[in-house]
């Protein structure tokens, strides 16, 4: 993350950071081969990639529903972002609650 925020930092940088592994030169494979991202974008992708694969999905899950109530303690204030689920998430839960 530091080296994220460092000015002058490009992907590449960020990429040669990564251990020998298959998940991380599926990463690098992914990050090198897209034409259409910023180098910003490119950037945020290897950090969420990373995160996303150093934790499970209850962590994952946890994360979301803390920062989803942290969100509705907001609600009323120009902080409060409107959450909207994805229509085919939002049917797979009524059908499971049916």
């Amino acid at each position: 993350m530091i080296l994220y925020s460092t000015a002058g930092t490009t992907p590449q940088d960020l990429l040669d950071k990564l251990n020998a592994s298959t998940e991380n030169q599926r990463i690098i494979d992914s990050i090198t081969a897209n034409a259409t991202m910023s180098e910003d974008e490119k950037k945020k992708a290897i950090i969420a990639a990373r995160y996303l694969n150093s934790v499970g999905k209850g962590e994952n899950a946890l994360e979301l529903c803390y920062a989803l109530q942290e969100n509705l303690r907001k609600k009323g204030t120009a902080d409060f972002k409107e959450f909207v689920v994805p229509p085919y998430i939002q049917s797979a839960i009524e059908e499971l609650c049916q």
